[in-house]
């Protein structure tokens, strides 16, 4: 049997909206799509992108405050946020 060759195409979904024409919709244009289903797709990926991050945020908000009203796992005079390692 023989190898399969792989390529990996890399999707940037951009910030504030933007699309990047070399990095997304060139890519999906390889993969088959024509110009104008590339922009809807990287239209569609850019925004359940953008609704999937503010529900991880709101969780990890929600789970945040909900162990810090509740004090789990924490010592005492621990600060409900620890500062920033970085």
């Amino acid at each position: 049997m023989q190898a399969k060759k792989v390529i990996l195409h890399t999707i940037l979904l951009g910030v504030g909206g933007s699309i990047y024409t070399s990095h997304t919709l060139n890519h999906l244009e390889e993969l088959g799509l024509d110009v104008q289903k590339a922009h809807k797709t990287a239209l569609k990926l850019h925004a359940h992108s953008v609704l999937y991050a503010h529900e991880l945020t709101t969780t990890k908000h929600t789970l945040e405050k909900s162990s810090c009203s509740q004090g789990l796992s924490l010592e005492q005079g621990a600060a409900c946020h620890p500062p920033d390692p970085h």
